[in-house]
């Protein structure tokens, strides 16, 4: 592909997917704000670029890559017609999507980006249905966060005093690097998180002891409990 051919696909591809939300930044009388469209202004970009890279072009790559565009617009659509700030739990969890999409772009194989992808577009699907579905609420009581609490058993008994986080997408080195860690050891671990897909880890004192993926927001409740039984760590 020649690079003038491979800028016009970029600039149909940015356009596709910004040209609504500009549409509706500037009608008049529009009350929209722009938050949500600033949150996800650098990551249509890097969807475009690995389309670029999706040579010879592969179905499954660009299936994905629309729906996270999709996704990726409904839910600025949503977060710049809300009368509050959005919550920097929230902001920071869109701040995922492009390590994630970074990481994506320096992978070769089709196979590999499809399965990054995927989290991605599993991520934001569960993040638009859970704003649809809490858009009946006014501004002051629209619940943006899932209060998420992690209990720790052995067999039938409470076994308290792992330390819980949550990442986005994927394991961590070390437990300091975590983007949502938990304040407070299991049981009185709760943490308000963004809807969406993470990698949840438990410590035991400084050794990493189980990971596992939890989906936060599929019921559009309040607070949701992960409950893990740790007799076989």
């Amino acid at each position: 592909m020649s690079s003038s051919q491979t800028s016009r696909r970029m600039f149909f591809f940015f356009w596709l997917a910004l040209g609504p939300m500009f549409v509706a930044l500037f009608t008049p009388n529009s009350h929209a704000s722009n938050q949500g469209t600033n949150a996800f202004s650098n990551l249509f970009p890097l969807l475009a670029q690995i389309s670029d890279q999706n040579h010879p072009i592969n179905q499954s790559v660009e299936v994905e890559i629309s729906k996270i565009s999709n996704s990726f617009s409904a839910i600025a659509k949503e977060l710049d017609g809300m009368g509050k700030p959005v919550p920097a739990p929230f902001l920071s969890s869109i701040d995922a999507y492009r390590d994630q999409l970074q990481r994506t772009l320096r992978v070769v194989s089709a196979e590999e980006t499809t399965v990054l992808l995927k989290e991605v577009s599993e991520d934001a699907e569960i993040k638009r249905r859970y704003l649809v579905a809490t858009s009946g609420f006014s501004a002051f009581d629209r619940p943006m966060l899932v209060l998420v609490s992690v209990l720790t058993f052995r067999g039938e008994k409470s076994e308290p005093g792992y330390t819980v986080t949550c990442n986005s997408f994927r394991d961590v080195v070390a437990r300091g690097e975590a983007r949502f860690p938990f304040s407070s050891d299991t049981n009185n671990a709760s943490l308000p998180l963004p809807p969406g897909r993470y990698r949840l880890q438990i410590y035991k004192g400084q050794t990493l002891v189980h990971s596992r993926d939890i989906r936060v927001g599929l019921s559009s409740n309040a607070s949701e409990e992960v409950k893990i039984d740790v007799s076989n760590f």
